[in-house]
Formats: structure tokens, sequence, C-alpha cells
């Protein structure tokens, strides 16, 4: 059971704060922020940018119900506040409520069109859902607008790799890895798209550069084991499966019933590490 890498829906949120002239937001100063804040509303009693922020803050440190009540009162009060929409999308895409973060998106898009990051982060909420046509739509309109985009590359090739469309993806994220070599789970999805057409050497090779760019990157390494025992290499397939298994033990479990490794099944070495006699 071969795997992917999450989509970079989470790392390419950014919160738009605006101008209320309080300069809290980050590092030690969260709890002076939010005590700070938490005053303001009985000197400022109507301002959305300020509720905007207070939600940031709530928001930068974890609270996301109280984020969402802040941005929600923010647009109550301005309800164009394109800033609060995307903002409070990004909250319920962290709550996992997709539904309500696609609405959120899409209002600040009626709001602003050419919102990249907004057409970014929808997209990335359709792939969730299994929308893979609205997903690809959605991210060919963040990249319109940032063609360099390596995040959104990346994603991109996830819509496509959900689709089956194999040589889309692999040009994606082949396209992500020009922009950004160094990323570690663009290199880990283009290895599992090159499996996907057969293509076992490269995808060990991606997989590989993926593993030593982030040593604690389980699924390259699991992915190694899958793609070795596949070529019928059981040494190297045993080697990276126990890395694997050390970053992660529940790749145990895992192992003991996946097809990749079904030609390995009856190895003693490779039942020994897995507990199976």
């Amino acid at each position: 059971m071969i795997r992917t890498s999450p989509l970079l829906l989470l790392l390419f949120i950014s919160l738009l704060t605006l101008n209320t002239g309080h300069a809290y937001l980050e590092g030690d100063l969260f709890a002076d922020a939010t005590q700070e804040q938490k005053d303001a509303p009985k000197l400022i009693p109507a301002d959305a940018g300020f509720h905007n922020n207070l939600g940031n803050v709530y928001f930068s440190t974890g609270l996301l119900d109280d984020a969402i009540r802040e941005y929600k009162e923010a647009l109550r009060i301005k309800p164009d506040l394109v800033e609060a929409r995307y903002n409070l999308g990004n909250a319920y895409v962290k709550k996992d409520l997709l539904d309500n973060a696609i609405a959120e998106y899409k209002e600040a898009l009626r709001i602003e069109p050419d919102y990249t990051d907004v057409h970014n982060n929808l997209g990335t909420a359709y792939y969730r859902k299994g929308l893979f046509d609205d997903a690809i739509r959605e991210l060919k309109e963040a990249l319109r607008a940032k063609p360099h985009d390596g995040k959104a590359h990346y994603n991109l090739g996830n819509a496509y790799f959900g689709k089956g469309l194999w040589e889309e993806a692999i040009r994606e994220f082949k396209e992500a890895l020009r922009i950004k070599p160094d990323d570690a789970q663009a290199h880990n999805n283009l290895g599992v798209a090159y499996s996907k057409k057969g293509l076992l050497e490269n995808a060990i090779e991606e997989s590989k550069q993926a593993f030593e760019i982030d040593p604690d990157d389980g699924d390259a390494c699991y992915n190694l084991g899958c793609f070795y025992s596949l070529q019928g290499k059981t040494k190297e397939s045993l080697e990276y499966l126990r890395k694997a298994i050390v970053l992660d033990s529940e790749n145990r479990e895992t192992a003991r019933t996946d097809a990749d490794f079904e030609n390995m099944r009856n190895d003693p070495q490779f039942r020994q590490l897995l507990g199976l006699d």
C-alpha cells in the first residue's frame, strides 16, 4: 500500500491581519496579544479589523472555536471583509468542516475573484472531498495568477493523481520540484506516481531523495520497502521496512496485510520482523 504525502493546504494558510494599531502576533507575545485584544472591545466595540486580528491570535494558538467566533463577529460588522472570509474558511478547514470552508472561500471569491490563495485552498478543500475536477479547476486558476507557486503545482499534482492521471501528476510534481528541489513531499508523491506507471527505478530514486531530505519521513521509507519488494529485492525491502517500523510502529501492522509484500510473505526475516511466527 504505497503512500502519498498530504496536500499543502494547512501549510499554505497565511492569516491576513489588518492594521488596527496592535502588533502582537508572534512568539511569546501571544498571551499579551490575547489579553490586549480581549480588553480592546471596550474601546473598539465595532471594529471588524480588530475582531479579524483577534481571530488570528486565537487561530495561531490553536483556539479554533474562539477564532471562528471572532471572524464571524468581524463579518457581522463588515460582511464584505474578504480577509475575514478567507481566515474563517481556514479555521473551518482546521476543524475539518469542509463544506463550511468551501462556502466561505466561495464568498471570498465573490468579493475578490482574483484572490489566488483562496483559489488554492478552495481547490485543496475540494480535493479532500474527492471532487477532483473542481479541485483541478481552482488550482489551475491559482496558477494562472501565480505560475511559479510550487505549492499550487504540488497540490495540482495531487488532484491529478486523485483522478488517476499519472502523466499530468508527474508533470506537476516535477514542476513543483523545479521550483523547490528540496520538497520531500513532492519527491515522495512523484515516486508514487512513477510506480503507478510501473517505473519502479524512477520511483525508488524519488523516494530515496525524499528520505534523504527528511529522514523522519516514514511514508517515503515504507514506500521504498514496497518498491523493492515489487522488484523482488527482499534484502533491500527489509532494510527500509525495518526503518519504517522504527519511525512508526503502526507500519508493522500495515505491512502484515499489504499486498505489495506478498512475494515476501514466507521469508523468515520478514515474518520475524512482523511478528508473524
